[in-house]
């Protein structure tokens, strides 16, 4: 098994293609979606706030970001890609694991969104 960083395999030609950020192959010419492209801005806000008022306005702004990430990885449909034999979910990488905690502390109901989802999602993290 191995992973291959930005392997460029795309649907199209053109210059919206899309393209995993990383492919982990498996054995029998399988494959696994890494995508790892969230954004921390907003968690970052939040642990440098001010006050708890603030503190919280930013992780409702990332508990947001965190939804519509996984809305643009469902519209990107990678297990259809040429060339890829991928199971229907991607793996989301989140690489600071306390931003995923305290959005789902949060909004628990972030555990369950996968479920209504074109493409399932596995969160994964550095630990």
């Amino acid at each position: 098994m191995n992973i291959t960083p930005h392997r460029r395999i795309s649907k199209t030609k053109r210059a919206n293609a899309i393209i995993p950020d990383f492919i982990l192959n498996l054995p029998d010419e399988k494959h696994l979606i890494i995508d790892s492209k969230m954004s921390l801005n907003a968690y970052e806000s939040a642990v440098s706030a001010e006050d708890e008022i603030e503190r919280q306005a930013f992780l409702r702004e990332h508990i947001k970001a965190l939804r519509n990430h996984i809305d643009d990885l469902s519209r990107k449909d990678y297990s259809n890609l040429i060339g890829v034999r991928s199971p229907n979910f991607v793996l989301m990488f989140i690489a600071v694991e306390p931003a995923y905690i305290e959005a789902l502390k949060m909004d628990p109901s972030l555990f369950w969104l996968w479920l209504r989802q074109k493409c399932h999602y596995g969160v994964i993290t550095p630990r």
